[in-house]
């Protein structure tokens, strides 16, 4: 996994300059859902997705918008109006990483607001009723 962790490394220092960087920050919203980021600090939410590439991969094919989403909860959860970035790691023979950062995120934080919307009404789900003493 050795040229897997230098190339996001590099990868990582080319796109954001040299990093204090907390892993896998756990965190629960009082909206009613949590995560634990990849990578996070006051400035950046990383995301990492791994799959093997073609040989001219481009990254805008491989990018949803519902991984926008996943990073605009993530910020929400965790507080505060970072940029928010996908790493694209190749786990094929080239060990690429590709990196995509999401810039609509106003966009995305309101598509992710509105799917939790629409999962609570159909799970009939109220977040209130959690004692936040137990939490």
């Amino acid at each position: 996994f050795k040229p897997l962790c230098q190339g996001v490394e590099a990868k990582l220092n080319e796109v954001c300059g040299p990093q204090e960087w907390e892993v896998e920050q756990s965190f629960s919203h009082p909206l009613g859902y949590g995560g634990r980021t990849d990578l996070s600090n006051d400035e950046w939410i990383v995301d990492f997705k791994t799959k093997e590439f073609p040989d001219n991969p481009d990254v805008k094919k491989m990018v949803y918008d519902d991984h926008g989403a996943q990073l605009a909860a993530y910020n929400m959860g965790i507080g505060g109006t970072r940029r928010i970035m996908n790493l694209f790691i190749d786990v094929g023979e080239g060990h690429r990483v590709l990196e995509w950062e999401h810039e609509d995120t106003t966009r995305y934080a309101g598509m992710f607001n509105h799917a939790l919307s629409l999962w609570k009404l159909v799970k009939k789900y109220d977040p209130s009723w959690v004692d936040s003493r137990v939490m």
